[in-house]
């Protein structure tokens, strides 16, 4: 997962420093109105950003993945299903140009469902957090269950 993270932030590089009209984020990362990480990544698919579903998707996970459709625009919607996304995302609006910031963007998503196969079996003691700066740090997080949210592991790093 540290690799495939460390590939995303590429992506996110990439589309924060397009132009608005060439489809990016003109110096910011994505920001969903809904606050949803598939939302916030189905972003990046629109501006051709991120060009494939696996790319969103945990490689030890055993969840769904999104269907390409071949001449379809976009040419596959990581919104119609929950599941399809495996990390969390910050969306805090945040931008890509203040280099000194070291600020979490994303981590390893637990499935919130107490019957998945996405991530049953996958990190249960820690995640991987992707920073602002492009690192990917493992970080064990002691929580009461495999639930925990990115902000329950921040708030438990902070302390």
């Amino acid at each position: 997962c540290a690799k495939k993270m460390g590939d995303l932030y590429k992506m996110l590089q990439m589309y924060a420093d397009a132009k608005e009209d060439e489809g990016g984020g003109d110096g910011r990362y994505p920001d969903a109105a809904s606050g949803t990480p598939n939302d916030a990544f189905q972003i990046m698919v629109v501006g051709n950003f991120l060009k494939d579903p696996v790319q969103v998707k945990c490689p030890a996970g055993s969840g769904p993945t999104a269907k390409i459709t071949p001449g379809a625009d976009p040419k596959f919607d990581l919104t119609s299903n929950d599941k399809y996304v495996y990390y969390s995302w910050t969306n805090q609006g945040l931008s890509n140009e203040d280099e000194e910031a070291d600020l979490p963007l994303s981590a390893d998503r637990y499935d919130r469902s107490a019957n998945s196969t996405q991530t049953k079996n996958n990190h249960k003691d820690g995640r991987n957090i992707l920073w602002s700066t492009g690192k990917v740090k493992w970080y064990k997080i002691p929580s009461s269950g495999s639930n925990a949210t990115l902000d329950d592991a921040l708030t438990k790093l902070a302390s």
